[in-house]
């Protein structure tokens, strides 16, 4: 899973598989059988202000510490055209506590607008507050993960071809994107739940540098590279704007082409001590279409 056994992002990719992925190794499988599970490590009753430095990062790293949830979005119902039709509420986070869950990954929409002027999207940003809000009261981890903001719009999951990804040409788009996360971590970096940053939801950057997907997943970092394709400068970008708010709550950072496995060495080795690097796993792609949440 790592370059060597000696790399530095091994214990992080391992945690951050472990805590996202968790999800699945716990879906019941197509048995008639029932799945016992182990229970899940209790969220401690804290306040910030008793941890000490990189404690959020101990629970990525902690051999004794079990991370396991689900992602959610705000909207648990979509209408035809994309629309919310029906949002999640605080009985829905507190019924993922009691069926054993100790981690929301929140795959929200960005609290930035997608088209220019980029500034603050009130609607998102009260769907995120909530979220924190409930978490609190329902003593459950949140991880913050943008799947869409400045440039960048929900369509990349389900149409490349027709999605909004202008982000990965305009410098514009990629400073409101480090504003957008400036402003995320200011917000929350005091509440003792939101324990991870992620990003930027699987960037896919690569099938705009390679659309023929020929070329290996180095070779495609390095045509990008100091270019607004490169991932790794405009990932180091949003790691300097969230350090200068937040030094302690970890950061992840996807690999390209939908977090893929394969993609993992052509991520740099960002010189913070609190980075993980993530990877999405969706084989076998059988398996996973008998999962119903």
């Amino acid at each position: 899973m790592t370059r060597s056994t000696q790399d530095p992002c091994r214990p992080s990719v391992i945690g951050l598989v472990a805590c996202l992925f968790a999800l699945f190794a716990c879906a019941p499988a197509p048995s008639s059988e029932p799945l016992t599970l182990e229970e899940a490590t209790p969220v401690p009753a804290v306040e910030l202000a008793t941890l000490e430095p990189g404690a959020k990062w101990a629970l990525f790293t902690a051999g004794s510490t079990r991370l396991r949830g689900a992602n959610l979005h705000p909207c648990s119902i979509f209408g035809e055209q994309g629309d919310c039709i029906q949002e999640i509420t605080l009985e829905d986070v507190q019924a993922l506590r009691d069926a054993g869950a100790n981690l929301i990954h929140a795959s929200y929409p960005g609290i930035y607008t997608v088209d220019a002027p980029f500034q603050v999207d009130e609607v998102n940003l009260t769907y995120l507050d909530n979220l924190i809000r409930w978490a609190e009261q329902a003593d459950i981890y949140v991880i913050i993960t943008y799947r869409a903001g400045p440039g960048r719009d929900e369509g990349v999951f389900s149409s490349l071809a027709g999605a909004n990804r202008t982000v990965w040409d305009s410098q514009e788009a990629q400073d409101a994107w480090a504003d957008m996360w400036r402003f995320t971590a200011e917000r929350y970096k005091d509440s003792p739940v939101v324990v991870g940053y992620d990003l930027l939801t699987e960037p896919t950057v690569n099938t705009l540098i390679d659309p023929s997907s020929n070329r290996s997943p180095q070779d495609v970092a390095a045509s990008a590279a100091g270019t607004t394709r490169d991932w790794n400068r405009f990932a180091a970008n949003l790691i300097s704007a969230i350090r200068e708010v937040d030094q302690q709550t970890p950061i992840i950072v996807d690999a390209m082409n939908w977090a893929g496995l394969e993609w993992l060495p052509a991520l740099r080795i960002f010189d913070d001590p609190y980075v993980a690097y993530g990877v999405h796993i969706y084989d076998p792609d059988l398996y996973l279409s008998l999962i119903h949440i």
